[in-house]
């Protein structure tokens, strides 16, 4: 019996994260187009705008929020082409090591937006800077350092839309929240393989598995359960 190997699982048990659903995903950036206007002018608005944009960019690449995602410098974007079609790869480093991930083409916009206000960069487009390997902080009000206080700001827009509490779980929705929202949205639709989605957000395949089991299944079920047998 002593030989017999301790196979019990100590790990954690997956919990349901705070999350958004689609509808209050839609909610909360269409508030956030007249909020960020609304508060003082000067480094407020600046932050606000520069909020808006992150969390866009968090909700279509799945990237950590925080240090992986504080530390990207335009060089660190580049450009994949296959087929034809050109994609936005981003290379990150953070809580699980370095990777190089793929942004889903709707995100590009929003990092045009940033490189937009920047006071020295905005006469250049995104192709010039990526080329060039600009090597300054994406997500950055002074150009120097990178802006590492969003997750307060984001607070107070959760509050002011209404958004602070995630029914579900009861608790508070972050700005981690948005990596939450594309994996389940990545689950949910299909979008890709899960061990595609566990490299491409820094996760192992069991991890994703515990944590977002929920989702899975009942969206799945068309494939879980196959065809109808015809009536004999």
């Amino acid at each position: 019996q002593s030989s017999i190997p301790n196979l019990k699982n100590d790990g954690e048990k997956g919990e349901k994260r705070p999350t958004f659903s689609l509808a209050e995903y839609k909610k909360l950036y269409e508030f956030s187009r007249s909020w960020k206007h609304q508060g003082k002018q000067g480094k407020i608005t600046q932050k606000r705008e520069l909020l808006h944009d992150y969390f866009l960019i968090l909700a279509y690449t799945g990237m950590r929020q925080g240090t992986e995602s504080y530390g990207i410098k335009w060089k660190n974007l580049t450009w994949y082409e296959k087929d034809g079609v050109r994609y936005l790869q981003i290379y990150v480093d953070g809580k699980t090591g370095s990777r190089e991930l793929i942004a889903r083409h709707s995100a590009i916009r929003y990092f045009e937006r940033i490189l937009q206000r920047h006071p020295k960069l905005s006469k250049m487009t995104l192709d010039e800077v990526i080329e060039k390997r600009i090597d300054e902080f994406v997500f950055s009000i002074d150009q120097k350092t990178a802006c590492t206080t969003l997750a307060s700001t984001f607070k107070v827009l959760l509050t002011d839309s209404g958004l602070l509490t995630e029914p579900n779980t009861g608790d508070d929705r972050t700005l981690y929240s948005f990596r939450h929202f594309y994996i389940t949205q990545a689950l949910i639709h299909k979008r890709m393989p899960i061990h595609v989605l566990a490299a491409q957000v820094g996760n192992s395949v069991p991890v994703i598995e515990s944590n977002y089991k929920h989702y899975i299944p009942k969206d799945y079920a068309e494939d879980i359960a196959g065809k109808r047998p015809k009536i004999a």
